[in-house]
């Protein structure tokens, strides 16, 4: 965590499952939330997508204007899965993202991306033009791949 530990900076840390990406940003966002006071929004990309979908049709709760906005101006951002989200209608996932990720890339708001796949690979399937933002917002310095063990199997190795 201390090589990621420059504060104010977006990062993009990507790898095979179970390695520990999202417990290292989480850490990391700890360490600005205590150094810097800013609150953090976690949600994964699923989640948010689903969350964005659930303002369709109803008359009551958030609008998808004010759902976007809410994610689009966190002072810190998690997002974690970039890529895991299952993509039916790829122009509105596209479009979706970019309104945050864009956004945020304008405005220089740090987020914090975690995928199982490579910036090419998410490129691939959420659009290149969304990857070149994260790509800037991160520097090619804080976009890095995880290796190692799946901490998952350790974890049930060690119970048994």
């Amino acid at each position: 965590v201390e090589q990621l530990a420059a504060v104010n900076e977006s990062v993009f840390l990507w790898g095979d499952y179970g390695r520990g990406k999202t417990g290292l940003l989480v850490g990391l966002a700890r360490l600005e939330v205590e150094s810097l006071h800013v609150s953090v929004r976690f949600k994964s990309v699923p989640d948010l997508l689903s969350e964005l979908r659930s303002t369709y049709g109803r008359s009551d709760g958030p609008s998808e204007n004010e759902v976007i906005e809410k994610y689009a101006t966190a002072p810190l951002l998690i997002l974690d899965d970039m890529g895991a989200e299952q993509i039916k209608n790829t122009g509105w996932v596209e479009d979706r993202l970019y309104q945050i990720i864009g956004r945020r890339h304008g405005e220089g708001l740090p987020t914090y991306f975690t995928s199982n796949l490579s910036p090419a690979e998410l490129g691939a399937k959420i659009g290149e033009r969304i990857v070149w933002r994260i790509v800037e917002m991160c520097g090619q310095e804080n976009i890095i791949e995880i290796t190692g063990p799946n901490l998952r199997d350790l974890k049930g190795k060690e119970r048994a």
